[in-house]
């Protein structure tokens, strides 16, 4: 068939984490949260070994765990289960099946991930929310054996909380920040290119494989936090990984 089409649902649960059944940080009372999770798509046959793939799905999220707004909350109260959540958005892949040597594909994903702690506030983004995902990769057998790769990712930073200002703590001398409104800004965007060569090789009755692998080939210095000056007036970030070029070997019987 050339074209496809698929549905599903259903209802999952997740028992509280155990650091927050803590009687004096947490509440040892708190219960599984529940998530309902619906996704319709199809899939379309363009050629022989050439598909598209589309995904739509939508998540409804209920009692999440989230810090109480009192200012001193009861004991093993601390944590209260009031929040909800929603995740929608959807997915294209675009497949290359192996054919004479080369296979790939390329996938992109638009989504956004969004909570409400109680019922008198806003909608914020979850702190993992990613809002492009895309990633491509494709693979050429150049000759009997001699395979030649490249990968290339990119994603939206996740969101923090700005620190808009700061005053000196009279009684430490250290310096307090003062936040800006939850999760309102994004670390920048990561992205990430890969290249990748293998050679195959047969003797008697051993495979062998041997590979190098470069990641990060651009040198990208990807920010994977934020860090402030002292007194919080100048912000820097950590970031990961220079280029990384690892070679190994496999064998097989």
């Amino acid at each position: 068939h050339k074209l496809t089409f698929t549905a599903g649902t259903g209802i999952y649960g997740q028992p509280p984490a155990v650091e927050d059944l803590s009687p004096v940080f947490g509440n040892p009372n708190l219960a599984s949260s529940s998530a309902v999770h619906v996704s319709a798509g199809g899939s379309y046959k363009i050629r022989g070994t050439l598909t598209l793939d589309v995904v739509g799905f939508y998540k409804r999220l209920y009692d999440l765990t989230e810090r109480s707004g009192l200012s001193s909350p009861p004991v093993g109260q601390s944590l209260l289960q009031s929040g909800i959540g929603r995740v929608y958005g959807g997915q294209v892949l675009l497949r290359q099946e192996l054919a004479k040597g080369f296979f790939g594909w390329l996938t992109y994903s638009l989504s956004r991930s969004e909570r409400k702690d109680r019922s008198d506030t806003d909608w914020r983004l979850f702190d993992y929310d990613q809002t492009h995902v895309l990633a491509v990769l494709a693979s050429y057998e150049i000759t009997h054996g001699f395979q030649a790769g490249a990968r290339f990712r990119y994603t939206s930073g996740p969101p923090r909380t700005p620190i808009i200002g700061a005053y000196q703590n009279a009684s430490t001398g250290l310096y307090e920040p003062m936040y800006g409104e939850h999760n309102s800004m994004r670390l920048p965007a990561f992205y990430s290119f890969d290249v990748r060569l293998e050679q195959a090789f047969v003797y008697r009755l051993l495979k062998f494989n041997v590979f190098a692998d470069v990641q990060n080939v651009t040198n990208r210095k990807n920010p994977e936090e934020i860090i402030y000056s002292p007194d919080l007036s100048q912000h820097d970030y950590i970031t990961g990984l220079p280029v990384l070029a690892i070679v190994g070997a496999r064998m097989e019987f």
